[in-house]
């Protein structure tokens, strides 16, 4: 019992890390956000527009890119951490709907056995010709 309390406890000490990375990471995309739409009122506003447009359009697409990389690492790490302290494995029952106070022994079995076949019927041919 005390196994799983302790699991449990560092399952939401996991998740917690995780919403302040996460929070974290939508503050970085705001101000990305508010730096890219300065840079791209500067850039319309000023002498050689066409090419400072150009520029920043690059800019923002590289900035944009970074931004999905670090997301995706982000989404990497969170699924390396499920897999490392086995929340992934504990959803994974959860949803098969095996874990503590969900099913009893017979419940799950019943679930994992084949269907039980029909019975055969055997035809009666008429004697009529």
């Amino acid at each position: 019992m005390r196994a799983a309390e302790e699991q449990l406890h560092q399952a939401i000490t996991a998740t917690d890390r995780r919403i302040e990375t996460l929070r974290r990471e939508v503050e970085v995309v705001k101000v990305n956000e508010s730096v890219q739409k300065a840079q791209a009122s500067v850039a319309a506003r000023g002498a050689g527009a066409g090419s400072s447009l150009g520029s920043a359009a690059d800019s923002l697409a590289r900035i944009k890119e970074r931004q999905a990389i670090r997301g995706e690492r982000i989404k990497a790490a969170g699924e390396l951490e499920d897999r490392r302290t086995g929340a992934d494995l504990d959803e994974k029952l959860r949803l098969a709907g095996i874990g503590p106070g969900q099913s009893s022994a017979d419940d799950i079995l019943a679930r994992l056995a084949p269907p039980a076949a029909a019975p055969l019927q055997i035809e009666q041919k008429s004697s009529e010709t």
